[in-house]
């Protein structure tokens, strides 16, 4: 039996969380929590009006009163928002109630999955390659220190990173 029976997946943005996280929630029949969708749902507006009406600092305070929320849960994919690691607080929490798994992307990948979207307040005067290398390269350390395990997403399909996610745990903790 496992001791962290939630799933967590973190990364940047466009690392595929969501997709995976839905395709886990298949496979296992397990919920998805996923952290900016109920940031949305509690102000009642996107995370790109949030920004823009309230800040970054906001954001980040409701993000932290919803990583709190993750240790009320159990046997729950959580997805997480791209910067929510990068407080240790809500790291620590993920860390303690789930088996976090990082979905390591390449700036390349990154700017293919989200295209020309400039929802996303980091990249909306620039989602250019270099731009996205560069907060990957200010954020790397973070989300290598806040993972149990890191899946390098560059060369696979959805269904295969969440596989990966399903071997790790069967692997490694003999049941997911």
């Amino acid at each position: 039996m496992i001791d962290r029976l939630n799933i967590s997946l973190i990364g940047f943005m466009g690392s595929g969380k969501t997709s995976v996280s839905k395709r886990l929630a298949y496979l296992t029949d397990m919920p998805i929590f996923d952290t900016d969708s109920e940031i949305e749902k509690r102000i009642g507006i996107s995370i790109e009006g949030i920004f823009l009406h309230y800040g970054a600092d906001f954001f980040h305070k409701v993000e932290s009163e919803v990583c709190l929320e993750i240790m009320n849960h159990s046997r729950t994919i959580i997805s997480t928002g791209g910067a929510a690691v990068l407080n240790r607080e809500n790291a620590e929490i993920l860390r303690h109630n789930s088996t976090v798994f990082y979905l390591q992307a390449s700036a390349e990948k990154i700017k293919q999955n989200i295209g020309n979207d400039v929802s996303r307040p980091r990249l909306k005067e620039d989602n250019s390659i270099k731009r996205i290398a560069e907060i990957l390269n200010e954020r790397q350390e973070k989300y290598i220190s806040s993972a149990h395990y890191i899946i390098n997403i560059d060369d696979m399909g959805i269904n295969q990173v969440a596989d990966s996610v399903l071997n790790f745990l069967t692997i490694y903790h003999r049941n997911p």
